[in-house]
């Protein structure tokens, strides 16, 4: 790896799709800092690779549309988390039914109410979702005078994924997928999961967040909890519809902050009775056991594109 120039390099860099193993490649040396840095044609390949998208080589610019590294770092933030107020279909957002509300206990200022509604239905696309295995959790809160009983959770993994640009035809409807997975989570869970949030402990880490401020807000409490479904393997880079939905008896007093996708680690399915999840995930990133450092990435796409000896 020592003898690889600049160009080849960053040749190797533009398959790393993954925002995690690029910051780790950063923080290596000055060499790859170098080959990260100011490099808008990286940038752009990567985003073109993973969310389809054109970057606009701006070098120089802090906008996040004129800088490809921006960008893609938001995309990257985008496919593991979103903001409830701003998903692709709100069913009965019309002020009455559900509303959105400023709410400065959220990390994004925002949140929906579900005044009273008896068709409940919320769902957004996560665009160039990686392989691995997720679970996927709703952040909520109840108001004095709720009432749920029963929560569906929805998940479909489409057609590899073309990109926010290309989706857009398709608006707010889910697409032919490849796969789908669905939990019902019963009155009795959800209120366990808001009891575990009220005794301080966390069910599910948050990781990737903007900043320190937005990791102390995402803890406190403020009635804030989350309900998750059962870990899934998504086997190929995707985009991954989302919903949730419950369409029997009346709702009321609920506030919806964000939905996310929690990574988990090979270890944490097998401990929690996924095996099958688990080892899916170590096969899609070329495991043959236990977490593959970033280095060996490296070094299967360098080899890949003849960049070095097997």
């Amino acid at each position: 790896m020592d003898s690889l120039d600049a160009a080849a390099a960053a040749l190797v860099a533009s398959c790393l799709l993954d925002e995690r193993d690029l910051a780790s490649l950063r923080c290596t040396n000055r060499f790859w800092r170098d080959v990260l840095s100011d490099n808008p044609g990286l940038w752009s390949q990567l985003l073109a690779r993973r969310f389809g998208v054109v970057g606009t080589a701006g070098q120089g610019s802090s906008s996040g549309a004129a800088n490809p590294e921006r960008r893609f770092q938001q995309l990257a933030m985008a496919a593991l988390r979103r903001p409830v107020a701003g998903l692709d279909r709100l069913i009965w957002l019309d002020g009455t039914h559900l509303q959105r509300i400023d709410d400065p206990s959220s990390p994004y200022g925002t949140t929906v109410l579900v005044a009273n509604v008896w068709w409940l239905e919320l769902g957004g696309r996560f665009h160039g979702v990686l392989p691995g295995c997720y679970r996927l959790a709703w952040r909520l809160r109840l108001e004095p005078g709720f009432y749920l009983d029963r929560l569906h959770l929805f998940a479909r993994q489409e057609q590899p994924s073309a990109g926010p640009a290309a989706a857009s035809a398709s608006g707010c409807e889910a697409r032919e997928g490849v796969q789908d997975w669905e939990w019902t989570l019963e009155e009795a869970a959800i209120a366990a999961a808001r009891a575990q949030a009220a005794a301080g402990q966390a069910g599910l880490a948050w990781f990737a967040l903007g900043s320190a401020a937005e990791v102390q807000q995402a803890h406190s409490w403020h009635g804030w909890f989350e309900v998750a479904g059962e870990p899934f393997e998504v086997a190929q880079l995707c985009s991954l519809w989302v919903e949730l939905r419950e369409t029997q008896q009346w709702k009321r007093g609920i506030v919806l902050d964000s939905v996310r996708l929690v990574r988990q680690q090979a270890q944490q399915a097998q401990q929690e009775g996924q095996p099958q999840a688990a080892e899916a995930q170590a096969a899609a990133a070329g495991q043959e056991g236990g977490d593959e450092s970033v280095w060996a990435r490296v070094r299967r796409a360098a080899r890949a594109l003849g960049l070095m000896g097997p």
